[in-house]
């Protein structure tokens, strides 16, 4: 595989888990349950299942399954979060920088900017 395709597919994945994690919890949320309660009726570890919820990379596809099975979610419902970002990334041709959060800054093109307006003291 070559480098651009793997950051593709990091990038593919990092998104389709953020869409995943969104899913998760409104469906827990919305079937009030808690941590605790999820973790014992499906055996996936508390921590596995609030990392997932933040948008992690994180567990198994046994652990996707059995949580969206629960849930009242397709349990494939990650693996098609996958394809379809891949898909998109395919389409758009983006690579990973231009699909970075908004909440990213390029700091880069802020240097020369800085450089030309600061002045430093002598020494």
């Amino acid at each position: 595989m070559t480098k651009m395709k793997d950051d593709q597919d990091d990038v593919a994945i990092r998104a389709a888990s953020k869409i995943f994690g969104d899913m998760l919890r409104r469906q827990r949320q919305k079937s009030q349950w808690m941590f605790r309660e999820l973790a014992e009726k499906t055996e996936v570890e508390e921590d596995i299942i609030s990392q997932l919820e933040a948008g992690e990379p994180v567990g198994t596809e046994i652990e996707h399954e059995r949580l969206c099975e629960f849930l009242g979610l397709p349990v494939d419902t990650f693996a098609k979060l996958i394809r379809n970002q891949r898909a998109l990334l395919e389409t758009t041709g983006q690579s990973s920088s231009e699909t970075m959060p908004s909440n990213v800054v390029k700091i880069s093109g802020y240097r020369n900017k800085w450089a030309k307006t600061t002045t430093h003291p002598e020494a």
